[in-house]
């Protein structure tokens, strides 16, 4: 193997930065990856036990509502056509007070 020129040895030692940085690039896009997609499914269940807790509590529903009304246009748009959950009648009263045949 035939000695290197310093010019050579430099070339060499800046492409190996070069691929270094490039690695270190890639892996600091795969963590920011990884953070992202678990903030987003963070926020998809939180979303979600809002939306459940809204369909039983009043107070929630019309907090809820509020909230979205609150947004911005391009973010409330998403919710056109989304009817707001609203609380559920306590099924067992109601059921109770309709009679029923046997």
């Amino acid at each position: 193997m035939p000695r290197l020129t310093p010019e050579q040895k430099l070339e060499r030692a800046k492409q190996d930065r070069d691929e270094a940085i490039a690695r270190l690039r890639s892996a600091a896009g795969q963590v920011a990856a990884k953070s992202r997609k678990k903030d987003t499914r963070r926020k998809i269940l939180l979303g979600a036990a809002v939306i459940q807790l809204a369909a039983q509590s009043p107070k929630i529903a019309e907090w809820m509502e509020r909230a979205i009304k609150k947004m911005p246009d391009k973010d409330r748009a998403a919710f056109d056509g989304w009817p707001l959950p609203s609380p559920v009648k306590d099924q067992a009263a109601s059921s109770s007070a309709t009679p029923t045949r046997t």
